[in-house]
């Protein structure tokens, strides 16, 4: 049901679910109090928090309500704990150096989708049939994720980039949504499920770290396998490694230019996550490095984060 803009009814309960993407969360909200625009749910919103909200940014005003502060509705419903995983200069991180100064938080585009979003059709209808309505989840915009975690259902892409603005029952109901294309080498492959597993278990973190300790410990595991672990040292790469292990097809949807790497040449893309000094890798990168060093996401993060 719709409510009007002045309307002191109750928003929908839970005010936030779990795992619920922060554009998706704007565009439910709004859907719920029949706004039309980011400004008028920001309106909205502000005018149920109260004069003191009036200046907030709608990050904070969406925070403070579901209860929570700007930085723990970011680590939960936002991609920043994965997208910024490892960061090079202080200045990125807040106070306590695991949280977001208000700049990224605020140049990421939290509220606003970079891409086309994935969603699974049958979590999405389960959904709306149970709760009334159907959200966005951070864990199936994650690089390589294909398939919905909960039950191998190929996932399909939002028709466009305003899909925030709907929920995903909407979309499918609206046939606003292309099917993906997975490759046949691409499906039930352990290296690919670990890969899935290790970029999960990042964003689980809820956080950044510092980059410097995360290539340290990452080069020194690769040099253990007797890989290279600087541009100035010769032998086999973790590229190589990677087409190896890993079916072509896959690494090209999560590389640019895959297409063109060649054995025993640097791919600086995946090579730079085991590279002491140069460009800092992307964080699907790190994680490639640590799904292909380590037995398991736990042993990684355990080892180049101290997660316990």
């Amino acid at each position: 049901a719709q409510q009007g803009s002045c309307s002191p009814s109750p928003l929908p309960l839970p005010m936030v679910t779990e795992d619920e993407l922060a554009i998706g969360h704007l565009g439910r909200l709004a859907h719920w109090c029949g706004a039309n625009s980011r400004e008028e749910i920001a309106e909205i919103l502000r005018h149920r928090m109260g004069r003191s909200y009036d200046k907030l940014p709608l990050l904070h005003v969406m925070a403070a309500q579901c209860g929570l502060n700007a930085h723990t509705y970011a680590a939960t419903c936002s991609m920043l704990p994965f997208t910024c995983f490892g960061v090079d200069e202080c200045h990125t991180l807040g106070r306590t150096e695991s949280t977001w100064s208000p700049k990224v938080m605020h140049a990421i585009g939290l509220l606003t989708p970079s891409k086309a979003l994935k969603f699974c059709p049958e979590c999405a209808l389960r959904q709306e049939s149970q709760n009334g309505y159907s959200v966005w989840r951070r864990c199936d915009q994650l690089p390589g994720n294909f398939n919905c975690t909960q039950h191998a259902m190929p996932m399909v892409l939002a028709d466009t980039k305003s899909a925030f603005a709907k929920s995903p029952s909407a979309l499918m109901e609206a046939g606003q949504y292309q099917t993906i294309d997975t490759p046949a080498d691409c499906l039930r492959h352990a290296r690919i499920d670990q890969f899935i597993e290790t970029t999960g278990a990042m964003l689980r973190t809820g956080r950044s770290w510092p980059m410097a300790q995360i290539r340290e410990r990452l080069s020194t595991r690769a040099k253990s396998r007797g890989l290279r672990s600087s541009m100035a040292e010769s032998g086999s790469l973790l590229s190589d490694l990677a087409f190896d292990s890993i079916p072509t097809s896959y690494l090209q949807r999560l590389f640019p230019l895959a297409e063109n790497k060649h054995s025993d040449r640097v791919f600086s893309s995946i090579d730079a996550a085991v590279f002491r000094s140069g460009n800092s890798p992307s964080a699907v990168a790190i994680a490639l490095a640590m799904t292909l060093l380590y037995p398991s996401p736990t042993q990684a993060l355990q080892e180049c984060v101290a997660i316990r």
